[in-house]
């Protein structure tokens, strides 16, 4: 059957016969409409019930977004019957197959079918459980307590906790990094068991201190592994990295199970395939499918901090039979143009895409010198002036840093915009840490900390004056703070009243908060304190209010936690830098400025696209441990020396997150279809702002590009790079 809608290229992607079949799809090719025609003739040609197709997403979103579209188009052939088996059918994550792998075979597997998923809280709270009880356990091995001296002494001014922190820090990296890859703690055990062992591996001298240390930290590492897993096992319990290593396990050493899966399953089709790690690639390989498909494409590679492995796809595509969709529906011929004319200087093997649409385009470098949020608003009022609404706009950031002011500024001007995703995560929001600090002070007011970050919140609003002066450490009365506050005579009149309305609520309520849930301490602190008022009036407090309604929702959901628990839970979550994202602040089909990570934009497309601050090298290759997760090994170099070992490495990583940046920029600048607005010009110094600059000649009197002259603040752009959050890494983003 042919499909009128699809291209030649595409049409023969859904023809194709090969058993092991791997698309290369270029940004705005067409490959969900692709891949949903390809299933839909497994099940009109070839006779395939949709429970028998596998197919793989990497989002929940997108799996929702092809199961819709599959039924849609099953049911606009009448076959009713399919589309209803295609709804509750195996589309789906790689994690909710790994799920319902594991609970369709949990006798084979060894696990109770009602396993249940770890969320990143409890994760994070298990893993830091392991890390001090094999401090305890294993801290007198030789090469472990080395390890923790020489911290100790580096880190001696630091104050207390600092060596245990740098240390479950350290542990942590070599954690996320092997986790989800081909690699076990066992494996791993004999190559870190002296550094004879280590030094044969790295091609180092054996006497080199670092390896010793490497030693000592990677042993620790591998023991809060072992523990971290047993304990996953006691509870039944398990996070996204342990439900891959278990379908991992039931596949390579059941072959009973393997063989039910191959009765069950006749195709696979795998979409996203650039993003998979190893283990997920180790999991399709071991299922042996009848038919198999992978739609990727490795210039569109951006989460190696998820141990995405692209160079695997890019050997696939050397061993099995690879057609290539090249042309670009999305975006409009001059902007296919720029980036082809770029990226083509920069990728000596990249892939030029076909420009398809008919639409007229616009590419704009607005060359304003640093980064300066006026200019930013002057690129949407300028978009919005051509005819766009603020629907139509989407504002682009590497990381989230020096965005968290552009919703106060666009709403100055009368502009409404929405935050989504970002390092500034919806835990680490200034009003989520407040409400935490809120819990605990109400369920316990010896906790000063929390007391004072109560009375300076909106739910209090003391001025800073009025916290110094209670918190002066000269103070002759060294009561308890609590007690301090009845008696409070030196503050001003505006705190004394914030302090007696203070009182009105809190005194009841603490009297019996440590008997209830969060979710119930938090409605009475709703109820009764001008909490919501108070946020509800700063600047872009309708997120505000948002993200404190989702709370709410959360600590609903948790509704067996009490407060102190709750708040336990939150700052966890803080500390793993869960990209938990904001609520809706405003409805989807609301007419809004978006304003997003590229991470969190991969995937969708604009009328226009503002990419503002991409360019300024804001990641730093990770310092002291170096991870390669392709070979397990691991270098730390906390004694300087001028190591030959760690300076490959470092050089090595360096050039891996050069060439994923530019990855990252190649994914930014493709979600446009009409408008691409770029910053960067002749006064641009650094980053790849300088690189554009350059291989497009922008700094050039004949350019053929349309620069825009932009007015700046020089002072604002010196204040912003004094303040604002730099050096921020691929997991922040």
């Amino acid at each position: 059957m042919t499909d009128d809608r699809l291209t030649p290229e595409q049409q023969s992607v859904v023809d194709s016969k090969s058993p092991r079949l791997t698309v290369r799809a270029a940004a705005g090719s067409g490959k969900t409409r692709t891949l949903v025609a390809r299933y839909v003739k497994h099940v009109t040609q070839d006779g395939r019930s949709p429970d028998q197709i596998l197919t793989i997403t990497y989002t929940k979103k997108a799996a929702a977004e092809m199961k819709t579209r599959i039924r849609d188009r099953l049911l606009s052939l009448g076959m009713r019957d399919a589309a209803q088996i295609a709804e509750t059918g195996p589309i789906q994550t790689i994690h909710a197959f790994c799920d319902r792998l594991l609970r369709e075979n949990s006798i084979s597997a060894g696990i109770d079918p009602k396993f249940e998923i770890m969320d990143t809280g409890l994760s994070l709270e298990l893993l830091e459980r392991a890390f001090l009880e094999t401090i305890e356990e294993d801290g007198d091995r030789p090469m472990v307590a080395g390890l923790i001296r020489e911290l100790s002494g580096i880190l001696h001014y630091e104050g207390d906790g600092a060596m245990q922190d740098r240390l479950y820090a350290d542990v942590k990296t070599v954690l996320e990094k092997l986790r989800g890859t081909q690699h076990s703690w066992s494996e791993l055990e004999s190559i870190y068991a002296n550094p004879d062992e280590l030094s044969q591996r790295v091609g180092s001298d054996a006497s080199d201190p670092n390896l010793s240390h490497t030693c000592g930290l990677v042993q620790v590492a591998l023991g809060v592994w072992r523990r971290f897993e047993e304990t996953m096992d006691v509870r039944q319990c398990f996070d996204f990295a342990e439900l891959e290593r278990r379908a991992v396990e039931l596949v390579v050493n059941d072959p009973q199970a393997a063989e039910r899966m191959r009765r069950q399953y006749k195709v696979i089709l795998v979409d996203e395939a650039q993003d998979l790690n190893p283990m997920q690639y180790q999991l399709i390989d071991a299922l042996k499918i009848e038919s198999e498909m992978l739609v990727g494409d490795p210039q569109q590679s951006i989460y190696s901090f998820r141990q995405a492995d692209y160079h695997r796809l890019i050997m696939r595509t050397e061993e099995t039979d690879t057609i290539r969709l090249g042309s670009n529906f999305r975006s409009a011929r001059e902007i296919i143009t720029m980036v082809d004319e770029l990226f083509c200087n920069w990728w000596p093997d990249y892939d030029p895409m076909d420009a398809v649409s008919d639409v007229d385009g616009v590419v704009e470098f607005w060359d304003g010198y640093g980064f300066n949020l006026d200019l930013v608003v002057d690129m949407v009022r300028s978009a919005m002036d051509s005819g766009y609404r603020p629907g139509d706009i989407a504002i682009l950031f590497r990381s989230m840093g020096k965005a968290v002011r552009l919703p106060e500024d666009l709403a100055r001007v009368g502009i409404l915009s929405r935050i989504s995703g970002g390092s500034i995560s919806y835990y680490g929001k200034m009003h989520v840490r407040d409400l935490a600090n809120l819990l605990e002070a109400v369920a316990d007011p010896a906790n000063e900390f929390a007391l004072y970050a109560l009375l300076r919140s909106p739910a209090v609003g003391l001025s800073l004056d009025a916290i110094v002066i209670l918190a002066n450490p000269d103070r002759v009365d060294r009561r308890a703070l609590l007690s301090r506050l009845r008696e409070a005579k030196d503050l001003a009149l505006e705190d004394q009243v914030k302090l007696e309305q203070f009182w009105n609520w809190f005194e009841p309520l603490q009297r019996y908060a440590d008997r209830l849930t969060a979710w119930e301490v938090l409605t009475e602190v709703f109820r009764l304190s001008p909490y919501l008022e108070r946020i509800a009036r700063q600047p872009n407090g309708r997120q505000a209010l948002a993200n404190t309604r989702k709370l709410l929702e959360l600590a609903v959901d948790a509704r067996e936690m009490g407060p102190t628990e709750f708040a336990k839970k939150v700052r966890l979550t803080q500390r793993a830098k869960d990209k938990e994202g904001d609520a809706p602040a405003v409805d989807d089909d609301q007419d809004a400025v978006k304003i997003m990570t590229v991470h969190s934009a991969k995937g969708l497309e604009f009328p226009v696209v503002i990419a503002p601050d991409l360019f300024t090298n804001t990641r730093k290759t990770a310092k002291g441990v170096l991870v390669d997760q392709d070979t397990g090994l691991v270098y730390t170099n906390l004694v300087e020396g001028g190591s030959k070992v760690y300076a490959d490495f470092k050089t090595r990583f360096e050039e891996r997150d050069r060439a994923e940046d530019r990855r990252i920029l190649y994914v930014a600048l493709t979600r446009a279809k009409e408008r691409l607005m770029v910053c960067a010009g002749k006064s641009s110094r650094a980053g790849f702002a300088l690189e554009i600059t350059k291989h497009l000649g922008l700094d050039q009197p004949n350019t053929k590009w349309r620069v825009v002259e932009a007015a700046n603040s020089l002072s604002q752009d010196l204040q912003l790079n004094a303040t604002s959050p730099e050096g921020l890494s691929e997991e922040e983003s």
